[in-house]
Formats: C-alpha cells, structure tokens, sequence
C-alpha cells in the first residue's frame, strides 16, 4: 500500500507590532500626574487592538529612569519608568530595545530600562546586563505558534558599549 501523508493543520496567530515608543518633553508632561507619571489615558485607545492580537510588541526607543532620575530628551533620552508599567497596561507582552539611543545613558540606562521593564513583566530583546542574558533566546507564544523576537541596531548616535560588555 502507498504511504499516505497528511499535512498538519494550518495554525494561524495575529502578532500586533507597535513602532517607536519615543518620549519627548511635551509627551512626558502630559502624562504627569501628582507623584509621577500615567501614560495610560495615551495608550488606551490601542488596547481593544492589543487585546485582540495573540501578541504584541513594541519598540522601546528610550532608556527608563530609576527613582529619582528626571526624564531626558534629546539628544539623550530617559523617559519615566512609568512607562513600562503602561505598556504592559495596555496590552504588550514586550519590547524591542536595542537602538541608536540604547546608550544614551551608559549601564545605568540599560539595566535601569530592563529592570523596570521586568517589574511591569514585559519581555525585552536587544540589550542585556550579562553575557548569558545576552544569548538567551527571546521566545514568546502567539496562538500556541513560537515566536522568536530579534533586535539590532545600526548605531548609537557615537556612544560605543564597554569593550568587556559588548552585550550593552
């Protein structure tokens, strides 16, 4: 008897991708509330898009402040930690981070930015705090389908990681 084969069934997901998320002075101050900051109200009209999607992501274009960091704007830019926390509000599961302003304020700014986006349990790709972080793979599930997210950048306006941390 002939081999019968049968092709699997087709599987489909709707991946939803946001593009630069760049907080500029006039943005931030919009959003300031007493004792920080809501970038909820902004972002509330994507959500019923979000929601619909099996996965969302964003391009985080800034580095995220601790406690007690002003925000920055150009040409360095460090934007509330607040944001994160709206972002996860509003429906993404994670963010592209490596770009040309990835370094606009050293480590600090890229271990500032991971951590916050942890704590609002966001998913992060394109810097890291450590070699082993750096070769993680970023994986997430849309619809039962892998997912695998990359993220590079062509430059970082002439700032350069340490040579023993290229993985910033």
């Amino acid at each position: 008897a002939a081999p019968t084969t049968t092709a699997p069934p087709r599987r489909t997901a709707t991946i939803a991708f946001g593009g630069d998320v760049l907080i500029h002075q006039a943005v931030w101050e919009a959003a300031r509330v007493d004792g920080g900051y809501d970038f909820g109200p902004m972002l509330a009209p994507i959500r019923p898009v979000l929601e619909a999607a099996d996965l969302a992501l964003c391009h985080l274009e800034v580095t995220l402040a601790r406690a007690g960091e002003a925000p920055t704007g150009y040409p360095r830019f460090r934007a509330p930690a607040e944001l994160a926390d709206a972002l996860a509000d509003a429906g993404f599961a994670g963010c592209s981070v490596a770009s040309n302003h990835s370094l606009d304020h050293g480590e600090a700014g890229v271990v500032a930015t991971l951590d916050a986006l942890d704590a609002a349990g966001l998913g992060h790709v394109g810097t890291a705090r450590s070699e082993a972080e750096d070769r993680a793979p970023r994986r997430y599930d849309a619809g039962g389908i892998a997912v695998g997210h990359l993220s590079y950048s062509y430059g970082f306006n002439g700032l350069r990681p340490p040579a023993d941390k290229p993985w910033l």
